[in-house]
């Protein structure tokens, strides 16, 4: 069964939620094309939701306006209690609270995996007090790197640099995940074991995950919502 949802008739656990990106009547361009229109969307906290179309269908660059990378837009969207229409630089801040994996934000090929992880440490500021060799250290045993942490990146297989890319949005603690065509590009038990462990660390954090693909893949969340690409809107997919 396909529907969309409106706020007003949602359950009144998700009215009362803590929502981290609310789109209503949302217009995007690119390039003077029209990507999406109309577009209504929210996303609570802890919610894992996967989106689903083909390519060019305008999945990544969905996620970069959610990101505040791209500011063609019409229509209200906040993301993180900021809005983005337009962008401020204080948005900055909330970016902080984000990760993104994605092509839009590549490695940093001739430097080591650990190099690559203590930069993304760096750039934020409400973890710099903690220990950043164990911080590394596990987020590379998560995903099985723990013994390559001195590689140099451009070493890696591409589906081991696209677990370093989540390593890097991961060790910064963030309160959502952007994971761009991840999924499409990993092995279905490696899939499996990515969203096993993501799923572990939201139960432990408030963590939401927004997730962008072909098709869906194995193992699926509790508290998954899927939506799929269709006239330039998102329609929702309502288990029946």
């Amino acid at each position: 069964m396909v529907s969309h949802r409106h706020p007003l008739t949602l359950p009144f656990y998700r009215i009362m939620a803590n929502f981290v990106i609310v789109a209503k009547r949302l217009i995007v361009k690119y390039d003077n094309l029209l990507v999406f229109n109309d577009l209504q969307l929210d996303i609570m906290e802890r919610d894992w939701v996967e989106i689903i179309g083909p390519n060019f269908s305008g999945k990544s660059s969905l996620l970069k306006v959610f990101y505040g990378l791209h500011e063609d837009l019409t229509g209200s969207l906040s993301v993180l209690d900021f809005s983005l229409n337009p962008v401020t630089k204080d948005f900055q801040s909330a970016r902080r609270k984000m990760g993104f994996v994605s092509e839009a934000i590549p490695l940093l090929e001739e430097k080591t995996i650990r190099a690559n992880l203590a930069i993304a440490l760096n750039a934020t500021d409400k973890i710099k007090d903690l220990n950043t060799h164990q911080l590394i250290e596990d987020v590379l045993a998560r995903m099985g790197l723990q013994d390559k942490s001195g590689f140099l990146v451009s070493s890696l297989s591409s589906s081991e640099k696209l677990l370093v890319k989540l390593c890097r949005a991961l060790i910064t603690k963030p309160r959502m995940l952007l994971l761009d065509g991840l999924f499409d590009q990993l092995d279905d038990p490696m899939c499996e074991k990515v969203k096993v462990e993501l799923a572990t660390i939201a139960g432990k954090e408030p963590l939401t995950v927004v997730v962008t693909g072909l098709q869906l893949k194995p193992y699926s969340p509790e508290n998954k919502r899927i939506y799929y690409i269709e006239s330039k809107k998102l329609k929702e997919i309502i288990p029946a």
